[in-house]
């Protein structure tokens, strides 16, 4: 189960990071 919950919030957490790095990128910084 703890597996499970690491691997949920790896997935998320992964998702949060490729959002802010479009997001970066669209803004051109």
């Amino acid at each position: 189960m703890v597996s499970g919950l690491l691997g949920t919030v790896l997935d998320i957490v992964g998702g949060l990071t490729d959002t802010l790095l479009d997001l970066l990128t669209g803004l051109g910084l």
